[in-house]
């Protein structure tokens, strides 16, 4: 076996056992062998594809609550009515989900629940 697979063995074993990250596992392979070539490169990604697709999936709610685009707007307080303010380079799909964020508010009788909510203090 060759001291490249040796070493991308060691690699696999040390990354599921030690939690290594890519960056650490190319940091290493660096300084032990040198220049990293093309072929160590893509050898060492395929290490990680296949934990690219659940991370992915678990991020993407995190993702979501994140993006402007997604949430669209927040309440504007202190005005007797229901007032949702966006960012100034709103998209459409933004613009769309501060309307669908506004119509929520009063559905739900935000203004008066808060209001209720406030005189309670």
């Amino acid at each position: 076996m060759s001291p490249f697979l040796k070493f991308l063995n060691a690699a696999r074993s040390l990354q599921k056992t030690q939690g290594l990250s890519k960056a650490d596992i190319l940091n290493f392979a660096k300084n032990e062998f040198g220049e990293i070539t093309g072929l160590m490169r893509a050898q060492i990604d395929n290490l990680f594809k296949p934990l690219l697709i659940p991370v992915k999936k678990a991020l993407q709610p995190v993702k979501d609550q994140l993006n402007p685009d997604k949430s669209g707007a927040s309440y504007l307080l202190g005005v007797n009515g229901v007032v949702t303010i966006g960012h100034g380079s709103s998209n459409s799909e933004a613009v769309k989900n501060a309307i669908i964020y506004t119509e929520t508010a009063v559905k739900k009788d935000l203004i008066s629940k808060f209001s209720s909510a406030l005189s309670e203090l």
